[in-house]
C-alpha cells in the first residue's frame, strides 16, 4: 500500500528588486551616469534620400501619457534633442 504525505505548500515568494525611475526635481547634473560625453546616438542621412515616416502606432491612453511625460523630463534634463530632417 502506497502512503500519502500530507504536505502543506504555501504562497510561492520570489526576489523582487526595487528600481528607482528618478523623480521629477532630478536634474542632468544628478544623473552623471547618464553623460552625453559616453555615448552620443546620431542619424546619419543621405542629402538626396528622404526619410521614410511611419504611421503612428496606437497606445493606451495612460501608457501615453507616461512616455511623454519621461521624454519631456529627458529633453529638459538635455539628454534629448528634438532632430529636425529635410522634407
Amino acid at each position: 500500500m502506497v502512503e500519502e504525505e500530507d504536505e502543506v505548500l504555501g504562497p510561492h515568494q520570489e526576489l523582487v528588486e526595487a528600481i528607482n525611475l528618478g523623480s521629477q526635481e532630478e536634474s542632468k547634473e544628478d544623473m552623471p551616469e547618464l553623460s552625453t560625453d559616453i555615448v552620443v546616438h546620431r542619424v546619419p542621412l543621405k542629402p538626396e534620400c528622404n526619410p521614410v515616416r511611419q504611421k503612428l502606432r496606437k497606445m493606451k491612453p495612460d501608457v501615453l501619457i507616461k512616455i511623454k511625460e519621461e521624454v519631456q523630463k529627458q529633453i529638459e534634463a538635455g539628454f534629448l534633442t528634438v532632430s529636425k530632417y529635410p522634407e
